[in-house]
């Protein structure tokens, strides 16, 4: 069968030829006397079986050649026709497009492009992508070094300053290719996200002024509240303690609530600014297991500590450190299993960095969700279900704290085993 496969355009060829002989032959033998046909007859019925295959062939190659010829042009005529459809789809997208060589000089861009760049169509030459980048921090930085080596990234955002007009931000994505000569070259494209920007500017001052009015009432009713526990102590009833217990408990939920809306106001618009002194460690990391501990008495939790007792103080914002070891260790509380175990320890790593290992044997976080957690108000479906009351702020407000004190932080966890946190910050003890 192989054999036959290989062979089969030969046969077909062989076949047609015998054909053709037999077909001149028989034709020979009806017009003339068979039994008197002479060897150059036979001759004779060769070549012309020849010739007439020959014709055969080069007619049919003829109409393949047509043919080909006909789809070839139909082919071009398409092509032709993709790519003026290609450039204008290019050239008129509402999207800014770019494309950059591995330097991140602009080779070519459309005219939405030029637009958010401020230049003109003939303004192109000499000029490079990172040319217009505001670097002001280093997210910018990265970006840059991004373009640069032509590293894939989607929805960057990276605040521009055209060469005429007021700065813009946009999402900036990165495609990077090997055109037909072989040379490397990135498409990058430009989406205006100002108005989004502007509208979250606008939202997170917002919640920043009514967090703001809400800490005067708020005050207002925990003081009440408490002086109601301290006057009445003699004429309230058990029931009415009960009360009052209750009220102050959900004013101090309400009272954190706003706290961290403040926080994360503050962290968006920009205007917090670390004020650094000397902080004992063992203290914060105290008080926070004192405020927990009716928690954590109810849930019947172990806790392991293990401190570096050469740690006495560390330079940095009170506030943020107070608020990272807080929801840190609220969050191993608050999602650990009756009965289970938290583990916390410090000590100064290798680097010169005081680094914290935080680990519970809680519900843990559901690996395709473990990207998300640090999103402000995002929380995993299984802390969802399982422990309703939450904000979904923690651990937004202790990337952003550990972010604004020059320190780094991850983790791993595995569903239904717990997770731990690991975060470093830059360590000194004196100022």
């Amino acid at each position: 069968m192989i054999w036959y496969d290989q062979n089969k355009k030969k046969l077909q060829i062989l076949l047609e030829v015998i054909l053709m002989v037999i077909f001149i032959t028989l034709f020979l033998w009806f017009v003339t006397d068979f039994t008197h046909l002479r060897f150059y007859d036979y001759i004779f019925v060769l070549i012309a079986s020849f010739c007439l295959y020959l014709c055969k062939q080069m007619l049919e190659t003829y109409v393949l050649t047509k043919h080909i010829n006909k789809a070839e042009e139909d082919l071009d005529r398409k092509i032709l026709n993709s790519q003026g459809l290609f450039f204008e789809v290019f050239r008129n997208s509402p999207i800014p497009y770019l494309l950059v060589d591995t330097e991140g000089n602009i080779s070519a861009a459309n005219v939405s492009a030029f637009r958010i760049l401020g230049i003109s169509e003939g303004g192109l030459e000499g000029t490079n992508i990172t040319d217009y980048f505001i670097n002001d921090n280093n997210h910018t930085n990265v970006v840059e070094n991004k373009v640069k080596i032509g590293l894939y990234f989607t929805d960057e955002e990276i605040q521009l300053k055209p060469h005429k007009g007021d700065s813009q931000w946009v999402s900036m994505s990165l495609f990077p290719f090997t055109d037909e000569y072989g040379v490397k070259r990135a498409m990058v494209t430009l989406v205006d996200i100002e108005k989004h920007k502007q509208i979250e500017a606008a939202k997170t001052e917002f919640v920043s002024l009514a967090s703001h009015q809400l800490r005067t009432p708020i005050a207002g009713m925990k003081w009440n509240a408490e002086l109601l526990t301290i006057d009445g102590a003699e004429t309230l009833s058990e029931n009415q303690r009960r009360y009052i217990d209750r009220l102050i408990q959900s004013i101090n939920s309400i009272d954190r609530l706003v706290s961290d809306f403040l926080k994360v106001s503050r962290f968006e618009l920009g205007t917090f600014v670390p004020e650094y002194s000397e902080v004992n460690v063992k203290t914060v990391f105290d008080s926070v297991f004192s405020e927990l501990t009716p928690k954590i008495v109810y849930k019947n939790l172990t806790i392991n500590r293990k401190y570096d007792k050469s740690i006495k103080t560390i330079q940095t914002d009170a506030g943020l450190f107070q608020n990272i070891i807080s929801n840190l260790i609220s969050n191993a509380v608050k999602y650990s299993k009756p009965d289970g175990e938290i583990n916390v320890q410090y000590y100064i790593n290798e680097a010169n960095q005081f680094e914290c290992i935080i680990k519970d044997s809680g519900i843990g976080i559901p690996e395709t969700q473990q990207k998300n957690i640090f999103r402000k108000l995002y929380r995993a479906s299984n802390a969802v279900s399982k422990v309703p009351n939450g904000t979904g702020l923690g651990l937004y407000i202790v990337k952003e704290a550990v972010s604004i004190l020059r320190g780094s932080i991850n983790y791993h966890s595995k569903e239904d085993e717990g997770t731990t946190f690991i975060f470093r910050l830059p360590y000194q003890d004196k100022l």
